[in-house]
């Protein structure tokens, strides 16, 4: 019942995949996708709506360091405390 201008893209199945594959595309201690979740949610809709895309293997991989996110801020739980994420970035 979507209008015909709608995309229906579908982003949980392929975030699901790659995660029971063993891919880092969701934060444990945050409600986000991480940039390699993100990235798959652009691929998928210019895949699906026939854009042009920007492959990921252009940009330049950067581990920014420890990052704990709003899950950790508001429980404070030691055990993400003990295992905070890694958070990468792409760039130009």
């Amino acid at each position: 019942m979507n209008n015909e201008r709608i995309i229906d893209v579908p982003i949980v199945k392929l975030l699901e995949e790659q995660y029971d594959n063993g891919e880092y595309v969701f934060f444990r201690t945050d409600k986000n996708w991480t940039s390699l979740g993100a990235y798959t949610a652009y691929r998928a809709f210019c895949e699906k709506a026939e854009y042009d895309m920007f492959s990921i293997e252009n940009f330049e991989k950067n581990d920014v360091g420890d990052f704990l996110g709003s899950f950790y801020s508001a429980t404070k739980l030691k055990a993400m405390n003990d295992e905070p994420d890694r958070f990468t970035c792409y760039s130009t």
